[in-house]
């Protein structure tokens, strides 16, 4: 099985702007952007891709959500 493709800040802002989801975009000490999805927001696509039937994805952002994230 190969690996599924990374996904680029422009697909992730893509996907929340599509859920109603709010992100940030910061800046490492390197220069490198990334995106920022408050706890809030996970909730939120997790619910959403529930919503289209998408289980799989609902289970990875209710893993990320299980496992602590910020509060």
């Amino acid at each position: 099985m190969s690996p599924a493709p990374e996904f680029s800040n422009e697909r992730w802002k893509y996907i929340c702007a599509a859920a109603g989801v709010n992100v940030e975009t910061v800046t490492d000490a390197f220069g490198r952007t990334d995106i920022r999805i408050d706890r809030p927001g996970m909730e939120r696509l997790r619910d959403f891709a529930q919503s289209l039937g998408q289980t799989d994805v609902a289970d990875f952002f209710a893993r990320c959500l299980n496992a602590g994230g910020q509060r």
